[in-house]
């Protein structure tokens, strides 16, 4: 049955095809909402980094620790 996915999906896209050639507006409103939520993300990650930035902090070499010495 690993063929039922692909196969529903195959079918809601040519539904939606079909769809998109009926009611033109459909596919406006798919490609606004892309670009809507794209550019969300995209501010949303410019923040995300600006954050990261201020808030980085500075790694300092450790020395490095023998896990079969008798010293723990």
């Amino acid at each position: 049955m690993v063929w039922l996915g692909p196969a529903i999906l195959g079918v809601i896209l040519i539904a939606f095809g079909i769809l998109i050639l009926l009611v033109p507006q459909i596919l406006v409103a798919l490609i606004a909402s892309a670009f809507i939520i794209v550019g969300l993300a995209l501010i949303g990650i410019a923040i995300s980094l600006s954050n990261a930035r201020q808030t980085s902090v500075t790694y300092r070499r450790v020395e490095r620790i023998d896990p079969f010495s008798d010293d723990l």
